[in-house]
């Protein structure tokens, strides 16, 4: 990212910091990159949520996700608090401007601001009152304006809404919608029962709310009234409807032109649409719901909006040659398409064997003939015949690794496809090597299954227990060539089958779970 800033214009280094937490699937890999594990949290438990921080730029078409921290439930705000602020540090750093951080209104999301010195509270009406401050410089807070209005939403259809004299009705939308549907040809054909009725899951959809606070069904509502098919009184609904949806416009501007005013980019010159920021201000402050409650939503629209302007008016002072923002760039649109992918490394799993039978004996003697197989696979090795000694049951003189086992190992017996099936059986030496290596092992990977570095650590275990000596001894002139193929390979081996344990463990966790809820709700 320090080159890309480099590049840049100076109105494309303006940067909005966007966080979020999201649900992840339990599960864990192994990071052959990081030598770590991934999906576990930093103190070692399996991890359920990620917390989310994208940079994306104001100006420019770009966005980078900076990072991402796993939580077994979800993130302290302390925690989030020192991420965010590093963020902020690291971007500053290399050149980029911060006007603003977006997130929810989750509870712990706005314990954090508040502790990076926000005032949430709608009637501190004071100069960058709202804006967290990093290092002594302000950014401002954005809650993300699709979000508000499906609470919005939501909560006109749960209690109704009165702005001053006049009530907003659900109602009245849902007489609307059974008059519009019988006709062929619709006055707002987007509409569907899902609209109304919000089925389960279907009020986290931000399209279901916006295409009901539209301007179309605005003025379908507007029509039915003067056609007296609806009630006078849904005239203040249907206003409502259409001041809600300027202001989305207002706070969702995409397009440097558009063919709707509203939907234009906001800049010093955009009396108009300021004007009707300001003039929403007090028009939202006068939403009662119910009686002595103001939700999160009309507390966050009222926050945004005020941010929103005071960006505006901080441009060109504070952002280098930035003269407009398209406010659909101040949302958490960019975080709804990162995916597990984007966040995690991809890596090839280690083939593991230790579930392949009950004794453990029988299967350290397997994996130790896949050693062997892996020991063939080196070019100078695989030709040694004082290597093949040491590794093989039964050389062969032609020093080409062999394919055949002994009667000792029921297991590799069992193993065999056929008769020449790759199955290798071991020497004695390498058999106690191994049954050494897994005793030092099976306590460390526990200690250190959370840690960085954790193949590099277990190989060191390996080395200090001093169980690799005996073949210094025996073959000198490729000791210390055999004793790390040994190291490395069992150890991926041994990590892998660690993880395969663990998501079992997981996943029949999470079906005892989904019987328990069952029972209950049966």
């Amino acid at each position: 990212m320090a080159l890309l800033a480099k590049s840049m214009k100076p109105s494309e280094l303006a940067v909005s910091i966007v966080f979020d937490e999201m649900a992840i699937k339990k599960h864990l890999d192994y990071n052959k990159a990081l030598d770590k594990i991934d999906g576990l949290t930093s103190k070692g438990k399996v991890a359920n949520q990620a917390m989310v921080l994208m940079a994306r730029g104001v100006a420019s078409k770009w966005k980078q996700a900076i990072g991402y921290f796993l939580a077994k439930s979800t993130l302290s705000p302390e925690d989030t608090a020192t991420v965010l602020s590093l963020a902020v540090r690291k971007l500053r750093e290399i050149g980029f401007h911060i006007i603003s951080v977006v997130c929810d209104q989750a509870s712990s999301n706005m314990k954090t601001l508040k502790m990076l010195g926000a005032s949430l509270d709608i009637t501190d009406t004071r100069h960058e009152a709202h804006c967290i401050a990093v290092d002594g410089r302000k950014i401002s807070v954005i809650f993300d304006v699709p979000h508000l209005i499906k609470c919005v939403r939501n909560n006109v259809k749960k209690h109704g809404l009165k702005i001053g004299q006049k009530h907003v009705q659900w109602s009245h939308f849902e007489q609307f919608y059974n008059l519009d549907r019988q006709n062929a040809i619709r006055m707002a054909p987007k509409i569907t029962s899902k609209h109304v009725t919000l089925p389960p899951f279907t009020n986290m959809r931000v399209r279901l709310a916006t295409q009901v606070f539209s301007h179309t069904v605005a003025a379908g509502m507007k029509t039915m009234i003067e056609l007296q098919k609806l009630p006078v009184e849904a005239m203040d609904t249907a206003e409502f409807f259409e001041s809600i949806n300027r202001v989305f416009d207002i706070l969702n501007s995409r397009a440097c032109v558009d063919s709707n005013p509203w939907r234009r980019p906001l800049s010093p010159k955009s009396s108009q649409q300021l004007h009707q920021l300001r003039e929403s201000l007090q028009w939202i402050s006068s939403w009662t719901f119910r009686p002595r409650f103001t939700p999160p939503c009309q507390r966050g629209l009222l926050l945004t909006i005020r941010s929103i302007l005071l960006i505006i008016q901080q441009l060109g002072q504070e952002v280098g040659d930035l003269r407009y923002i398209c406010t659909a760039k101040l949302n958490q649109d960019c975080l709804e398409c990162v995916t597990e992918s984007e966040l995690t490394h991809n890596m090839e799993m280690v083939e593991e064997f230790f579930d392949e039978a009950d004794s453990i004996d029988e299967v350290l003697c397997y994996i130790a003939g896949w050693l062997v197989r892996q020991v063939a696979q080196d070019p100078l090795l695989s030709t040694c015949s004082d290597c093949e000694a040491i590794l093989v049951h039964v050389p062969h003189t032609d020093h080409n690794y062999p394919k055949q086992i002994g009667s000792s190992n029921i297991f590799l017996k069992r193993k065999r496809y056929t008769h020449t099936a790759n199955i290798i059986e071991p020497s004695p030496l390498l058999k106690r090597i191994i049954r050494e290596i897994e005793k030092q092992i099976a306590p460390a990977i526990k200690a250190h299954w959370a840690e960085s570095a954790l193949a590099k650590t277990l190989e060191g275990h390996i080395y200090s227990s001093g169980v690799l000596d005996t073949l210094t001894h025996t073959h000198p002139e490729h000791a210390d060539r055999l004793q790390k193929k040994i190291a490395q390979k069992y150890v991926m081996c041994r990590i892998g089958a660690e993880l395969r344990l663990c998501n079992r463990v997981i996943q029949d966790d999470g079906l005892r779970a989904k019987r328990k809820l069952t029972c209950f709700t049966n």
